[in-house]
């Protein structure tokens, strides 16, 4: 496990409060890194900047939450140019802190910044979280489920269509990209695009398979054209099978008319899509879509037969935590702040927040109901997690609402990987956590065979 201490002490964000000041949170831990022992006390400081000089006269919120995400203190100061202290709730269990501090307008409501959102950073804290265990029991039944899945998309022939896509010129004389769309289940195809090297001789690259986030969009092109640069066949993967390369308002319309629609159980978001069975569950299918890809990669000519790497963050995290512990071919998984990871956290001793896309009660979902723990448990990373025999890479936020630190580090703690590093940010958020270490480890396997 690795922190950067470096993090806790510069800037956590700029923010922008109209065109008259700019804000600035300077946090650290009393601990740099961010990791606490059972029953130590736990504290940080904050100075609050304005236009690059310390504050004073801002009205400052603050919001001290526990394991839960619930919060357990909070409050208002006002800046008076001086570093202020505050106090966190000690634990005897292991456990997740964080303090969120947010600009108050004249009025004492949030201010807004980008997309509507109040201008807000925080830190948090951990402790003991080497003591995160499973939160739920594995189904007796886990692998042959899998592997049922696995005969069921192996059913279907993989006849890939390849249709090839102009690049830029600077690219075209050294790299291919072709849109790739593979038959799968449930009528969906495994849509992404691929990338080579040209003239790239059989059996001479490492391949790697790039997964989405959660959201609605193209396969990024771009990616592939980079990673195939840096000497692999790479192939990036849309979550969700969709056609690739059109405009953006294409997939705002599309998420919102379809893969928002209200579904007859009261569900909206396709997160949710089919939870209350694991064979309906919409991440089944997306899953199948991650072992068709897998399949696809390793069937081409250009694969070395020994380098494979699945790499993602968030949502396409839980997707390549799940492709290394379904496929052990897989060398090398990178997942930055994954998603489906210790979905059942509420329920277990000490209670947690639960991973994205469980991480908050729904309208109609409870996330303690029997029937949904039962669905979430064949999806979970904890689960995946003890299967996985590759070295792994991955990041959280201390700071990260979304994909829950205590969430990740549970995973963490149950990878069975040789080697395994996690990459902790005390001021991170779930967009601001890369897995650094991770990309620095996927260059250094593709080294020999990069474009010079």
């Amino acid at each position: 496990m690795q922190t950067i201490g470096k993090w806790l002490s510069v800037v956590a964000a700029i923010l922008s409060l109209g065109a008259f000041a700019d804000f600035k949170f300077e946090m650290k831990m009393s601990k740099e890194n961010g990791i606490y022992g059972k029953g130590e006390p736990i504290s940080c400081t904050v100075l609050v900047k304005e236009n690059g000089k310390p504050s004073v006269g801002a009205k400052i919120h603050y919001a001290i939450r526990d394991s839960l995400k619930k919060n357990v203190k909070s409050g208002t100061f006002e800046t008076d140019g001086k570093e202020k202290t505050f106090e966190l709730p000690s634990s005897e269990v292991a456990a997740w802190r964080n303090i969120v501090f947010t600009v108050l307008g004249e009025d004492g409501k949030p201010v807004k910044g980008k997309g509507e959102k109040p201008l807000s950073e925080g830190i948090g804290a951990l402790v003991a979280p080497e003591e995160f265990k499973q939160s739920y029991p594995e189904p007796k039944d886990f692998d042959a489920f899998w592997e049922a899945a696995r005969q069921e998309m192996r059913a279907i022939p993989m006849e890939a269509v390849l249709t090839e896509v102009e690049v830029d010129p600077k690219f075209a004389k050294l790299v291919s990209v072709w849109d790739v769309q593979i038959p799968c289940t449930g009528g969906i195809n495994v849509s992404g695009y691929l990338a080579c090297p040209k003239n790239a001789s059989p059996k001479s690259l490492p391949a790697l398979a790039s997964f989405h986030g959660a959201g609605v969009r193209s396969s990024n092109k771009g990616a592939v054209l980079q990673w195939a640069q840096r000497g692999f066949i790479a192939m990036d993967v849309n979550a969700h099978g969709i056609v690739n390369g059109k405009p953006d308002d294409f997939y705002t319309t599309l998420s919102k008319e379809y893969y928002q629609k209200p579904q007859a159980d009261g569900t909206t978001r396709y997160a949710m899509w089919g939870i209350r069975s694991p064979q309906t569950w919409y991440f089944r299918g997306m899953y199948q879509r991650v072992m068709r890809t897998l399949d696809y990669l390793c069937s081409r000519p250009e694969w070395n037969g020994k380098d494979l790497v699945v790499n993602g963050g968030s949502q396409g995290g839980g997707q390549s935590i799940a492709a290394a512990g379904l496929d052990s071919r897989v060398t090398l998984l990178v997942a930055g702040v994954p998603a489906l990871s210790d979905m059942t956290g509420i329920v277990g001793n000490p209670p947690r927040t639960n991973g994205w896309p469980v991480h908050y009660p729904d309208k109609v979902i409870d996330p303690k109901d029997p029937v949904i723990l039962n669905t979430v448990s064949y999806f979970d990373n904890v689960n995946f997690a003890k299967r996985i025999k590759c070295d792994a890479y991955l990041s959280t936020g201390l700071n990260d609402t979304v994909c829950a630190p205590c969430s990740v580090h549970t995973v963490f703690n149950h990878l069975a990987s040789p080697k395994k590093d996690l990459l902790i940010y005390p001021t991170g958020k779930h967009g601001t956590s890369p897995n650094a270490k991770g990309r620095e480890a996927i260059i250094a396997i593709g080294a020999a065979t990069a474009i010079k």
